[in-house]
């Protein structure tokens, strides 16, 4: 997580709905 390029800012764009995604659905 140290570096920073568009191409992790994009995917933890990503990762965090697909964690709020998960996050519903359990709950």
């Amino acid at each position: 997580m140290g570096k920073k390029t568009p191409a992790i800012n994009s995917s933890s764009t990503a990762d965090i709905a697909f964690l709020l995604l998960c996050y519903f659905l359990m709950t």
